[in-house]
């Protein structure tokens, strides 16, 4: 039976109310954790007591800190261990710290699996006995594949983002890690997602327990403390006002957000022309790389960061002044989680959107999502700045970055990022060049007999020769056959003559002028007796002839 927690209006509590131990209460005071938001207070009413949960919420409310304090305080209570999964290397990345954090005056150990890095390294880590694992589904699965991983092994479980997970294609994964792990009677599984589709909840009826589902209300939404405008702008002005809003603005740390990766890279190097520190990244970039370049945005060593929608969730910059939609997203869920990267923690923070001509059909849907216009405004000649990159050749090396990433998964599958290991294709090209020599002796003795079949003929070529000699006049009596191809019966007097002149000699034609149709009935029909006695007449009268002269 499902139970339905819907939370429009909240009153803060304090983590001081909760069945909390001590140790992790000292520590959530050091980090300034101190009043619960409302995914957090009514969670953890039914997370610490050991039941399932389903929770709705949206970004910026404070579900991680939901989910790590009872899975810390279990360990502290029965030492139980916990499994998290989630859907992007950086939300993974953060889960982690979020744990070492709050776990810091504990023995606890973690672990973060997930593509892009050192196989060996993170199986080092698993081996150190962590007891808590934070993966992405694709590396989970080559480490329970290969034996690393017993999933019986524990006994909470977390997805994450699961909403997100379900549309990069995750559903047969998790389905797979599910039958590997204890019965849903036996485990503690809570679910945490954005938005509540059919197939989430067709998804969390299957995993969990008799779960209780809580559902934060749009207007519950830290969205509300966000100061959110949007400007028009003309498609070839679109970088000029990005750059006069900057001027305007001068924030300590920004992020745009661009809808494709080749914008992103190419719209990084132009600010970098025109004066402004940046970086950016995407899904191509090494593991190591972005994880280098998010650590400079939050030590403030990078003004701005340029992002696709990879940093739209999971990401976590304290005090992030300003958030810039370059382009409107084109699934107006994206806007929220992009824009909630400001105003975390209920501090308030700023959102600007560009509307040009190419993205600003996604306008409607995103306001229909947050329940209220964006104030918007036209893009003025005096927030137009000067583009000193303006005809120049910006060199990208976003494809060369693609090339490593791709070659070392053709040879290493286990370094790609959410991929799972597929040892058993390795062993097919072996079993393959092991079963070629058994054919060739085959196709080896059927050659050598088509040679022989043509050496029997060529003896016989002297005969052809001889045959070939008679040709013409074969030919050419099949010329005439074939221009007398009319039954015998149907020809005419002259075709007659022509056709047994043909075929008994020029010899026919003296003895046969006067008589041709006669002579072709002898050969079908009996010789009438009437006939010999002429013949025979006209021979005698001959002879007589001669002895007179």
């Amino acid at each position: 039976m499902v139970i339905i927690i819907k939370i429009i209006y909240y009153k803060s509590m304090k983590f001081e109310n909760f069945n909390i131990e001590k140790r992790i209460l000292e520590t959530l005071t050091e980090e300034g954790y101190i009043e619960s938001t409302a995914v957090q207070e009514e969670s953890l009413k039914i997370t610490l007591e050991g039941k399932d949960v389903i929770v709705q919420s949206q970004t910026g409310t404070g579900k991680t800190a939901a989910f790590v304090i009872p899975i810390v305080n279990s360990f502290l209570k029965t030492k139980t261990r916990a499994l998290i999964i989630a859907p992007t290397r950086e939300l993974v990345v953060q889960i982690d710290k979020e744990l070492q954090k709050i776990g810091k005056n504990t023995e606890i150990k973690t672990a973060a699996v997930f593509g892009g890095e050192g196989y060996e390294k993170q199986k080092a880590k698993i081996n150190n006995k962590a007891e808590i694992l934070v993966a992405t589904p694709g590396r989970l699965m080559d480490f329970a594949k290969s034996g690393t991983i017993n999933l019986k092994d524990f006994d909470i479980l977390v997805l994450d983002e699961a909403d997100r997970m379900l549309d990069m294609g995750f559903l047969q994964d998790i389905n797979w890690i599910m039958k590997k792990m204890k019965p849903r009677e036996q485990r503690q599984t809570m679910l945490f997602s954005a938005t509540l589709n059919t197939k989430t909840r067709q998804l969390a009826w299957n995993l969990l327990n008799n779960p209780k589902e809580i559902e934060i209300s749009p207007e519950s939404v830290v969205i509300d403390k966000i100061e959110q405008s949007l400007y028009h702008v003309a498609s070839e002005e679109k970088f000029q006002l990005l750059l006069g809003l900057l001027d305007r603005e001068k924030p300590e740390s920004a992020i745009i957000f661009v809808n494709t990766k080749y914008e992103t890279e190419k719209i990084s190097k132009r600010l970098n022309l025109n004066g402004f520190k940046s970086q950016f990244i995407m899904g191509d970039l090494p593991q190591n790389k972005r994880t280098k370049i998010i650590d400079k945005v939050k030590n403030k060593e990078i003004d701005i960061l340029v992002a696709t929608d990879v940093a739209a969730r999971g990401l976590h910059i304290n005090n992030l002044d300003l958030v810039i939609n370059y382009d409107i997203p084109e699934d107006f869920e994206n806007y929220v989680h992009r824009i909630g990267r400001t105003a975390r923690a209920g501090e308030k923070g700023k959102a600007i959107t560009l509307a040009c001509p190419k993205f600003v059909y996604g306008l409607e849907a995103i306001e229909k999502y947050i329940g209220h216009k964006i104030p918007s405004d036209y893009a003025r000649e005096e927030l137009l700045l000067e583009d000193k990159s303006k005809g120049a050749v910006i060199q990208l090396d976003r494809s060369s970055n693609n090339k490593k990433p791709q070659q070392k998964s053709n040879s290493n599958r286990q370094r790609q990022g959410n991929s799972r290991q597929q040892p058993p294709k390795k062993s097919y090209p072996k079993k393959s060049a092991s079963e070629k020599p058994s054919y060739q002796p085959k196709s080896q003795t059927e050659k050598p007999s088509y040679p022989k079949k043509q050496q029997t003929e060529r003896p016989n070529q002297p005969y052809k020769k001889k045959s070939t000699a008679q040709q013409p006049s074969n030919k050419n009596s099949s010329r005439q056959n074939n221009q007398s191809r009319k039954p015998v019966s149907k020809m005419s007097d002259k075709e007659r003559l022509a056709y047994y002149a043909s075929k008994y000699g020029e010899d026919f034609k003296k003895t046969t002028k006067s008589q041709p149709a006669k002579q072709t009935q002898k050969k079908k029909q009996p010789a009438p007796q009437t006939k010999q006695p002429q013949q025979t007449a006209s021979f005698f009268g001959k002879i007589k002839k001669l002895f007179k002269k």
